[in-house]
C-alpha cells in the first residue's frame, strides 16, 4: 500500500489525489496531498514524475500532509516507487526542522537586539545564532559583523588601559 497515489477524502469534505507515504501502528494512513508540476524549481515539493492515472506530471506538497483512516480513500489510481514515498516523509522532517529554526532565529534575534540595549553580554546568544544560520543554510553575517571597531551602541572599555582623550589640538 506504500507508494500508492489514490483519492483521498478528508474531514471537510475536499476530495483530491494523495501518495501514501507512511502507514502507522493505529491504522492511520499519512499521506500527501499531490498537484500537478508548475516549475521544476518549487521548494518543499518533492517530483513523482508521470504515473499511469495522473493527467500531468505531478508533485507531492511536503507541507501538506493528512492522517487518514483506510475507509477515507475512495480510489486507486496508480502506484510509484517505494523510495520515492520514503523520500516525502524525509523531506518532510527536514521540512519541519529548519522552520522550528526558523522560528529560533527570530528569538536569538530579539535576545540579542535586547542584550545590546541592556549593554549585557550576549556572545553565547550569538554563538548559537551563527550554529542555527550555519545549520539552515545561510551565511554567517554575525562573525563578519563582529569586528567593526563601532557598531552604534555604547560599551564601556572592561580590560586593559583606557585612553582618555581631553580634545582639542
Amino acid at each position: 500500500m506504500l507508494g500508492q497515489i489514490c483519492l483521498v477524502k478528508i474531514k471537510n469534505n475536499k476530495v483530491f489525489p494523495a501518495l501514501i507515504v507512511d502507514i502507522r501502528e493505529n491504522e492511520n494512513i499519512v499521506v500527501s496531498q499531490l498537484k500537478p508540476l508548475s516549475n521544476k524549481s518549487e521548494k518543499n515539493v518533492v517530483y513523482i514524475g508521470h504515473p499511469k492515472g495522473l493527467k500531468n506530471e505531478s508533485v507531492a506538497m511536503i507541507y501538506r500532509l493528512f492522517y487518514i483512516s483506510e475507509k477515507d480513500i475512495i480510489k486507486n489510481l496508480s502506484k510509484i516507487e517505494k523510495i520515492k514515498a520514503q523520500e516525502v516523509l524525509d523531506e518532510y522532517e527536514r521540512y519541519i526542522r529548519i522552520r522550528s529554526l526558523h522560528k529560533e532565529l527570530h528569538n536569538l534575534k530579539k535576545k540579542i537586539t535586547l542584550a545590546q540595549f541592556n549593554n549585557t553580554d550576549y556572545r553565547g546568544l550569538e554563538k548559537r545564532l551563527s550554529e542555527v544560520l550555519e545549520e539552515i543554510g545561510y551565511e554567517d553575517i554575525i562573525s563578519k559583523s563582529r569586528y567593526k571597531v563601532f557598531n552604534g551602541f555604547r560599551v564601556a572599555p572592561t580590560e586593559g588601559y583606557t585612553k582618555v582623550y581631553g580634545g582639542g589640538r
